[in-house]
């Protein structure tokens, strides 16, 4: 799943080595691969990696030719190789085959409006030398977390809470609005989080933060929801035809793959068009009584034909996990089904790296085996959890 985090100050004044690691090792679940630091007067990027594109190449803190922008990147970009093959017939010079150094020559090809044409989840942080500004960009549905931190002397991000509480000064305050949000809503409304000081970037959103520390927040993408009269079969096939194509593209890695499998619609779409392409490896929980969704699953990944592995959450396991889960969290989530896809993603990672998933919206934030964030693609990291 990879983790970004970092630091820029607004005096001239270098971010120590030693808080840059200590950001990043709070996050070595999510990427137990790898790790970088890179840093100059004011700036300092971090990185812990999970290989998943490109596994030989693709280290981060990643620059382009000259050094001028500099990147760390936390995701996928699914159009990568369509955009690698324009800008290198724009003559942009490419040292790897990994997504990551696209959108490093897509910044220096169209600025901040690089965003709009990524396909893909993201959360990067660029810095551009020359300007001597940040930029940073959130997916189009927040697919990815990005969390930052401004007192008006440094700008802090990560891809979790835990980095920011790990830089020095950092002070862990409850935010009494976000309290009363959280037992209203049963989570806290973006772009607030728990902790007084630290917000999340707004999906379909960038950051621009100025050498002097003018910070400003742009929305690049608006989702526009309008009815139409059309025939119902023709709706039917074009939900099919953009299911099937999402899969394709999310099926784009070096690394073996598989396919979180409930008893639902959507889990069991997306295996039946996973399966079209490839064997899979299939996986899937339930608890102990009555109402038992391996049972059905067991039976769904007999039709589809995929290697099925399921296990069952016993009454110790459940009540055994909450402190895990809270933990890779950062925020309270009012959702019992977090401990299932803890455990689930805990039993996919024993087999496979990657899993799609079509799992609702319940978290931004991301753990070792887990996550519970929005999105289609699960990217399971090595380490076990505390």
């Amino acid at each position: 799943m990879c983790g970004i985090t970092g630091a820029m100050y607004f005096d001239d004044r270098e971010p120590s080595q030693a808080m840059l690691k200590s950001m990043t090792d709070v996050i070595i679940h999510r990427g137990p691969n790898d790790f970088g630091f890179w840093s100059e007067n004011r700036i300092g990027l971090g990185f812990r990696r999970l290989s998943i594109i490109d596994i030989q190449e693709g280290h981060q803190p990643m620059a382009n030719e000259d050094d001028t922008v500099w990147i760390v990147f936390n995701g996928e970009i699914y159009n990568y190789k369509y955009l690698r093959d324009m800008l290198q017939a724009k003559g942009h010079q490419f040292k790897t085959h990994s997504d990551t150094e696209v959108i490093v020559h897509m910044y220096e090809e169209f600025g901040e409006d690089c965003v709009k044409r990524l396909r893909g989840m993201f959360g990067f942080v660029i810095w551009d030398r020359r300007k001597k500004r940040l930029f940073g960009a959130r997916d189009h549905f927040g697919i990815k977390p990005f969390y930052y931190y401004n007192d008006g002397r440094r700008f802090l991000f990560g891809s979790e809470i835990k980095s920011i509480l790990a830089a020095e000064g950092v002070e862990r305050n409850i935010d009494s609005e976000s309290l009363l949000n959280y037992l209203t809503f049963q989570y806290v409304p973006e772009p607030a989080t728990m902790f007084r000081g630290i917000h999340k970037l707004p999906p379909g959103h960038y950051v621009t933060v100025s050498y002097d520390g003018d910070m400003t927040i742009r929305r690049y993408w608006d989702p526009m929801l309008a009815p139409e009269e059309r025939p119902f079969e023709e709706c039917v096939e074009q939900i099919r035809e953009t299911l099937k194509d999402s899969v394709v593209h999310h099926m784009q890695s070096d690394v073996e793959r598989g396919r979180f499998l409930s008893s639902g619609i959507d889990s069991t779409a997306i295996a039946a068009h996973m399966r079209s392409i490839e064997p899979i490896r299939t996986f899937s929980v339930g608890f102990e009584g009555a109402n038992n969704e391996t049972v059905i699953a067991r039976q769904t990944a007999q039709a589809l034909d995929t290697e099925h592995y399921d296990k069952i959450i016993t009454r110790e396991d459940y009540f055994a996990t909450p402190p895990k889960a809270v933990w890779h969290q950062d925020e309270p989530v009012a959702d019992p089904s977090a401990i299932a896809l803890y455990h689930v993603a805990q039993l996919a990672r024993e087999h496979v790296t990657v899993v799609l998933s079509g799992k609702a919206p319940t978290s931004c934030s991301a753990g070792t085996g887990f996550t519970a964030s929005r999105g289609r693609l699960h990217r399971l990291s090595g380490r076990r959890m505390p």
